[in-house]
């Protein structure tokens, strides 16, 4: 018979035994590479799709809401093209891989990409990018722009926590890293600022085409009592 257990430390540590897994996972492969003689000319890129959060927002064990604990992950590469151990200020996104990947490589390919490499920046030691736009259109339609000072997130459809379409939240992650104070009704400069440069993104993306956030159907989850 399998013991039920509900308390969230338990819980915690199931996760952390999946991240511990994955870990020895990794270790492995690049144990093989090394002892393969493999491992010196190999490019070695580890990311993931999404953050999880684990009570943050009062939303337990899921990715969404696009709060720093499900946008931003770990991009580690790994090449024989890049300086060890450089880490790279500012912002870089999963569009960035691909063409960094290929300039890796030394192929040049006719198509042209969101992102960009990222060899010049890790060389240098800074991204050019000034902010980042996410998405999110599955469980619950929203959209957000980070800079290094704000983030803004934008309520595109009603969600499940209770927030109305056009609800927004507005935190200056200097202060307040863990997202916990809302300062949409008290910061208005920076708010216009941060709407006005995330719509004109967001339709120089879209460029006239139709927008996903208002066609596509989403499936609404059942919110945990």
């Amino acid at each position: 018979m399998v013991e039920e257990r509900d308390d969230k430390a338990y819980v915690d540590s199931l996760y952390d035994e999946e991240i511990l897994y994955v870990d020895e996972q990794v270790s492995k492969v690049i144990s093989w590479l090394k002892d393969s003689e493999l491992y010196d000319e190999t490019i070695i890129v580890i990311t993931a799709d999404h953050g999880e959060l684990l009570g943050e927002h009062d939303i337990f064990y899921d990715h969404h809401g696009l709060y720093e604990g499900d946008i931003h992950v770990p991009l580690i590469i790994k090449s024989p093209g890049l300086p060890r151990n450089s880490r790279i200020k500012g912002f870089v996104t999963h569009e960035d891989i691909a063409p960094t990947i290929l300039q890796l490589l030394g192929i040049k390919a006719d198509v042209k990409f969101d992102g960009e490499s990222l060899v010049e920046a890790a060389n240098n030691g800074g991204s050019r990018r000034k902010f980042v736009v996410s998405l999110e259109n599955t469980r619950m339609t929203k959209r957000a722009i980070r800079t290094r000072k704000w983030k803004l997130i934008q309520t595109m459809r009603p969600d499940i926590y209770g927030n109305p379409a056009g609800h927004l939240e507005l935190y200056n992650l200097e202060r307040d890293p863990e997202e916990k104070e809302n300062l949409a009704n008290s910061e208005e400069e920076a708010l216009k600022n941060l709407l006005f440069k995330l719509e004109c993104w967001y339709r120089g993306m879209l460029q006239e085409n139709p927008d996903p956030l208002t066609t596509q159907p989403i499936s609404m989850p059942i919110r945990p009592k």
